[in-house]
């Protein structure tokens, strides 16, 4: 309630962050990303990371922090894959003039969330108001260097300042003295994460779903970049999409987890992948995918979708759009 309201703190510290540096760096990323990835400076972009099936590998933002050197931030547990992926991405590219470091250490992250976080954050931080969505800047803080990125993982005006992890304290000391505060956890991300309809590898996405089963093909610049996996993507587009992921919300006292089945019209078309409270719109979220070959001719507006909770039938309304703000409004701030 407080981020939906005014703001919080969320530290995501433990966030992967990893730096790509050299003259083959623009050159590897831009083949590794579907997203584009040759932007100006202070360009930030959500990408995906594909397979040569199509599958999606991963899911990240890069920042370009200079011509030739870009810092890209996962999920925390995704780190090893992506750092691992990234890597060997470069080397099957016979691209040598790059440097992939591990920052995730020394890199400390305190984000900022919610509708009033431009006016804390601007009372100690100049032109924020010049920012945009998906940009960076560089500030000081405190004597710190930050990196200001306004990106969101929640569905609200936020900002993302990454800090070497030595200076984190004395930014925070510095960001609470504009007055009090609270602090949030990663429950409470998940929660607002699940109501925007925010993806998370790899829960709702893997390497065996493609962009388009998961409704992501707006990451993917198709027709205007080559990138791996391309060709496998195509194929299976052209084929048509063998599952979907689909939106579920049941009453808010539903024990929902994740791997329950998921039932069209009395039949079971797939399973809960991913599950959270959504308190905001009051109700429990679940996503999953409904089997293609089990949904022919079924028209999924207009069919009874239900969950197996232990044993026990509850009836789920489906949702072509996320729960909270499906327009983007929040983010427009």
């Amino acid at each position: 309630k407080e981020c939906r309201h005014s703001c919080v703190i969320f530290d995501n510290s433990s966030f992967g962050k990893i730096m790509v540096s050299g003259p083959d760096a623009l050159a590897g990323l831009e083949w590794l990303a579907t997203n584009k990835i040759g932007r100006p400076v202070g360009s930030c972009v959500y990408t995906l990371m594909l397979n040569d099936e199509g599958g999606i590998e991963g899911d990240l933002t890069i920042t370009r922090v200079a011509e030739d050197s870009f810092y890209l931030v996962t999920g925390s547990a995704a780190l090893e894959h992506n750092l691992n992926w990234v890597k060997r991405g470069f080397r099957d590219s016979c691209l040598d003039q790059v440097y992939v470091e591990d920052v995730t250490s020394g890199m400390g992250i305190i984000n900022i969330q919610g509708p009033e976080s431009r006016s804390v954050l601007g009372r100690i931080i100049t032109n924020l108001d010049d920012l945009k969505f998906s940009k960076s800047m560089k500030v000081t803080i405190a004597g710190a260097d930050v990196l200001v990125v306004r990106l969101t993982y929640v569905g609200e005006l936020g900002y993302e300042l990454h800090i070497a992890a030595a200076d984190c304290q004395k930014v925070l000391d510095k960001i609470q003295e504009t007055g009090p505060i609270r602090f949030a956890g990663m429950e409470a991300m998940e929660s607002m994460a699940v109501e925007k309809g925010y993806r998370h590898w790899p829960a709702d996405i893997t390497q065996v779903d493609s962009p388009v089963e998961a409704g992501m093909e707006w990451v993917c610049r198709t027709k205007t970049k080559q990138f791996k996996g391309l060709k496998g993507l195509i194929q299976r587009t052209d084929k048509g999409p063998k599952k979907q992921l689909i939106c579920l919300s049941l009453e808010p006292d539903v024990p929902l987890n994740g791997s329950e089945p998921i039932l069209c019209n009395g039949e079971v078309v797939g399973y809960i992948r991913r599950a959270a409270a959504g308190y905001t719109v009051q109700k429990v979220i679940g996503y999953g995918y409904a089997e293609g070959h089990q949904m022919e001719g079924v028209e999924m507006a207009e069919a009874e979708w239900e969950v197996n909770v232990g044993g026990k039938i509850h009836k789920a309304e489906l949702h072509q759009q996320s729960l909270y703000d499906p327009k983007g409004e929040m983010l427009c701030l």
